[in-house]
């Protein structure tokens, strides 16, 4: 897929797919540019590598333990409990307010 750059007319982003790298990269050497060697050492030093979906690795870990980014279900866990002991307060209060009116 290929996008425009709106500020500048003459560049373009291209995006591609993972697997068309090795295409890419021949069409590149073409076209005399050099490409960068990719080591194994550079691949296990990638922080955003995942370790493979194996239950036998993970069984028995905290799942903070195995990946520390935050996570989304659990915020959202959170918020609707927050939201929830918030409307039982309100709901208290009008009680309360009611109560105290008769």
């Amino acid at each position: 897929a290929v996008i425009k750059d709106k500020a500048q007319n003459e560049k373009v982003d291209v995006m591609f797919k993972a697997e068309d790298v090795a295409k890419l990269n021949r069409i590149y050497e073409q076209l005399g540019y050099a490409i960068p060697k990719v080591t194994t050492a550079d691949r296990k030093k990638d922080p955003t590598r995942r370790q493979s979906g194996d239950s036998l690795l993970t069984r028995g870990k905290n799942p903070l333990d195995i990946d520390p980014r935050p996570s989304v279900r659990a915020t959202i866990m959170a918020l609707k409990k927050a939201a929830r002991t918030a409307a039982q307060a309100q709901k208290k209060v009008q009680n309360i307010i009611a109560e105290e009116e008769r």
